[in-house]
């Protein structure tokens, strides 16, 4: 199995197949090659204004045309059905194989994208009329 792996291992390299997960296993040492999306480059001139959406306790970009997340110390990044994680805003980007947040995990990005749009309005109309707003919190204004 070993000396099949590596085969196949020195033939992907040879031909330059970069990009792509070998999987080795059942049955009969069959190999699959599935394709892994390259990491997407977002063009973000500033860090985006977030809003804190307790129920699911992340931060949402609300003023950015991407679907981005922030946990409080990882930036998410929701795209073509594939969630990806990195250190800042703008990237760089790896896929998330596992451990995307609770919040994150609940909803679709869609959804709690729609729902970071009520908070704000929420939280926008709450601020001029002097009362201490709930739940949302503006983050980054």
């Amino acid at each position: 199995m070993n000396r099949v792996l590596g085969s196949v291992l020195t033939l992907l390299f040879t031909i330059g197949l970069w990009g792509c997960e070998v999987l080795v296993g059942p049955p009969h040492g069959r190999v699959v090659i599935t394709p892994v999306p390259p990491p997407p480059v977002l063009v973000i001139p500033a860090r985006p204004r977030l809003v804190f959406i307790p129920d699911y306790r992340i931060y949402v970009a609300y003023d950015v045309d991407y679907n981005i997340f922030y946990d409080g110390s990882v930036w998410f990044y929701f795209s073509d059905g594939v969630w990806y994680r990195g250190g800042e805003y703008n990237g760089p980007w790896m896929v998330v194989e596992k451990g995307l947040p609770p919040g994150l995990a609940k909803i679709p990005p869609g959804q709690l994208k729609k729902l970071a749009m009520k908070y704000k309005k929420k939280e926008s109309g709450k601020h001029g009329k002097g009362k201490k707003g709930r739940g949302a919190r503006p983050f980054g204004d």
